[in-house]
């Protein structure tokens, strides 16, 4: 019966015009208190508005911005730490799925536009990821084959210097694991 009451109450406060649901959002992430930011309301003329009301929309809506922070702070680390290329695609990719599941265990029921996007946007990701790891997979096949090539290229050309070859081999050698680490791996 609460979970009701709160949706009631959230519509309530939901209804305000868009500068006044504004303000009220600006208020609460400045800290003022309920009473405070009712007070405000109704010297606005917004007098239909509850205490429990206004108290769980603000709940809610500081939840939802804390959960922002620390989602920009895991972003921010993530960027820091992982550089960028595959590895910073592939953090970024799994903090989404992360917020994702975060929103899809909340919710009750598994019906509604948003959850269809958001269920739609989770099995993009999941393909986008698949494709991804095939991606790797061709490019490290590819590099051991262009590897391959180019060894038996120096080993056929370059016959009567030996240590001129082996040194060819394993620069080439280095410059092939340099490239998986640095781009994909």
């Amino acid at each position: 019966m609460n979970g009701k009451k709160t949706k009631k109450n959230f519509k309530v406060v939901k209804q305000l015009p868009d500068e006044i649901l504004q303000a009220v959002n600006e208020k609460l992430a400045k800290g003022y208190s309920y009473p405070e930011i009712l007070a405000w309301l109704k010297k606005m003329g917004h007098n239909n508005i509850g205490y429990t009301a206004l108290r769980n929309y603000g709940k809610n809506y500081l939840d939802k911005l804390e959960r922002l922070r620390i989602a920009t702070e895991q972003a921010r680390e993530i960027i820091k730490q992982a550089g960028s290329g595959m590895e910073l695609e592939e953090a970024s990719t799994k903090l989404a799925l992360q917020l994702i599941l975060e929103v899809l265990l909340e919710v009750q029921d598994l019906k509604g536009e948003k959850i269809s996007n958001l269920l739609y946007i989770l099995a993009t990701l999941q393909r986008a990821s698949v494709m991804r790891e095939k991606y790797k997979l061709a490019f490290r096949d590819a590099i051991e084959e262009a590897k391959e090539r180019i060894i038996q290229d120096i080993k056929q050309e370059v016959t009567k210097d030996e240590e001129l070859q082996a040194k060819l081999i394993k620069i080439v050698q280095e410059r092939t694991k340099a490239l998986k680490r640095e781009e994909l791996i």
